[in-house]
């Protein structure tokens, strides 16, 4: 049996680890929480939905972009006083072995009004696009991250930036997801050493048959108010809100770096109440999550970096 926030799960089924490989063994995480549905062997939120003591099968996520500010994960509802606007859903693809992923209709950079497609995906061949909070950075195939790269020349000095946003086009086409991430938000700083920069882009030969997937991880997600509907087997976003002063209602203005997929100029907050199935975790200095950690922590150990060691 487990406990999350006030729902207990019994009879949970759970799996022993007897050794661990790099990618677990450099971080400071003691186990994995699944969130992934309706499969085997059994997940936690498999666990939760069983219990059915949630109000709704639903889980949110809110990932500061101050890593010392606590992170949030909510089941059984959302946090208004994470979001403003309202939520663009993009319905889940069906027949795809991890659940959580939407069809991908284009990748563009935007200057303005005037938007290039840098990617092969589109309405008529529309690619995969995983939304994975355990993954820190944006993965694709080598020849889409080849494509983008090619168009978005980084100084990794970090003495300028690119100009153009970083655009995503995802679920149905006929009412599409937008969400467009600014260069500061698409671009790592001290990825690699400090005071360097670089595209949060990895390559990887991630496809679903002759389905080009996407991973589209924490470069995104820590800029959106992320929602996992399980019965409407749908994915929300929305801008972030946030408490940005005192008293029970006030008016705040939205950071003009957030991700502009509504076109709320002003949050509007009220303080927030305690929810009974909501786990925060400590602000802290940020993991490298898979699949692109073994990727990067062999890079950083071919280069001689010294990795910190497990205590």
């Amino acid at each position: 049996d487990f406990s999350i926030g006030a729902v207990k799960v019994q009879n949970q089924t759970l799996g022993l680890v007897f050794s661990e490989d790099l990618n677990l063994y450099f971080s400071s995480f003691d186990g994995i929480f699944g969130l992934e549905f309706g499969g085997k062997p059994e997940t936690g939120v498999d666990g939760l939905l069983r219990s059915k003591a949630l109000p709704a099968n639903i889980f949110a996520f809110y990932m500061p972009l101050d890593e010392r500010e606590p992170g949030e994960i909510s089941f059984g509802e959302m946090n208004p006083a994470r979001f403003t606007g309202d939520f663009q859903w993009a319905p889940l693809r069906p027949g795809m072995y991890n659940k959580w992923t939407v069809s991908l209709l284009g990748v563009q950079l935007c200057d303005g009004d005037s938007c290039e497609s840098v990617s092969k995906c589109s309405v008529d061949r529309p690619c995969a696009a995983l939304i994975d909070s355990g993954t820190t950075l944006l993965v694709a195939p080598g020849h889409e991250v080849a494509s983008i790269t090619r168009r978005l020349p980084v100084d990794q000095g970090c003495r300028s930036l690119p100009e153009q946003n970083l655009r995503f086009v995802m679920g149905d086409p006929k009412k599409p997801v937008v969400v467009d991430l600014t260069p500061e938000q698409y671009i790592e700083k001290d990825l690699f050493s400090p005071g360097s920069c670089a595209l949060s882009w990895i390559p990887m030969g991630t496809s679903t048959g002759r389905t080009p997937l996407f991973v589209l991880g924490d470069t995104m997600m820590r800029h959106l108010y992320t929602v996992f509907d399980v019965d409407n087997h749908r994915i929300g976003m929305a801008r972030y809100g946030g408490l940005c002063g005192g008293g029970s209602f006030f008016l705040c203005p939205c950071a003009a770096v957030r991700p502009v997929i509504v076109a709320a100029e002003w949050c509007i907050a009220t303080k927030p109440r305690q929810f009974a199935h909501t786990v925060s975790w400590p602000g802290s200095q940020r993991q490298l999550h898979s699949p692109v950690a073994m990727v990067l922590r062999h890079i950083l150990a071919s280069l001689g970096r010294i990795l910190p060691k497990k205590k």
